[in-house]
């Protein structure tokens, strides 16, 4: 383990083997970290949450569900910070990354291999399964959900408890809302004619 210079680390914190954790960081009470997990410079990780964990990866094969095995890690850069009771799983052939300034919420699931990149606002109880790459400047209401493979272009908001759908990708600037997720306007009006069906 490597912990750099200016960094603190408050108590019931587990580090396993294989874990670098850069300068002036601040960890807090009962953050766990799996190995092979790096932490960039600056950070600031709240009470509770693992990082670098098993990903839920299973084919099934022979009448069983038999596990992928994940053991790539996580990287996340500088100036992240990560709320309380957030999990973030490792990566199978290559890591998890969480880029530099992004912010996320309390009760966040971040899958195995995902990319997040820089800047990007997560809220809590969003979900990003497996694969998904979520581009810079993008911002998820609180819970979002986005599921596997998708792509999130740049500057893009995905509206609080928004589905997006499986491999979808998601044109850079857009705002998504609804479940499948869609354009805004798209969404609303989708929403008018519900309502136009009711009264009938």
């Amino acid at each position: 383990v490597k912990i750099g210079r200016g960094t603190r680390v408050l108590p019931g914190c587990n580090i396993l083997p294989n874990v670098e954790i850069g300068e002036d960081c601040l960890i807090f009470p009962n953050v766990t970290f799996y190995p092979y997990t790096q932490i960039g410079d600056r950070c600031r990780i709240h009470a509770g949450t693992v990082i670098g964990t098993d990903g839920f990866g299973y084919n099934f094969f022979d009448g069983k569900h038999q596990k992928i095995w994940h053991f790539s890690g996580v990287v996340i850069a500088d100036d992240v910070e990560i709320g309380c009771n957030t999990m973030i799983d490792a990566g199978a052939f290559t890591p998890t990354e969480i880029g530099n300034g992004t912010k996320i919420d309390n009760d966040v699931q971040i899958s195995h291999n995902v990319k997040v990149r820089e800047h990007v606002i997560i809220c809590g109880k969003t979900g990003l399964a497996g694969s998904v790459e979520v581009k810079n400047y993008c911002g998820f209401g609180a819970g979002a959900g986005v599921a596997p493979s998708a792509i999130i272009e740049e500057n893009c908001q995905i509206a609080g408890r928004a589905v997006v759908s499986e491999n979808a990708v998601v044109p850079k600037g857009s705002i998504y809302a609804g479940h499948p997720a869609r354009p805004l306007k798209e969404w609303l009006r989708s929403q008018a004619e519900v309502r136009k069906l009711i009264k009938k």
